[in-house]
């Protein structure tokens, strides 16, 4: 699912769903997750980005770089 909703496959692109799904993944595994979780965040940021929510992809960012 998690790719799903980051790359818009059979639904809406959607980074907020994708980032759900990752950190429910990254709990599972952090070593098998790790860059898919930061790889959804980044999108998130990007997202928010775009959206001159600067405080919000920041964030986003900052748990990019923490997965």
């Amino acid at each position: 699912m998690t790719i799903c909703y980051l790359n818009g496959i059979g639904c809406s692109a959607n980074p907020q769903q994708a980032c759900v799904y990752a950190d429910k993944l990254y709990k599972i595994s952090k070593t098998d997750y790790a860059s898919l979780y930061s790889v959804c965040y980044n999108a998130l940021a990007y997202d928010f980005a775009k959206k001159r929510n600067y405080t919000s992809a920041i964030s986003a960012i900052d748990e990019a770089i923490r997965g």
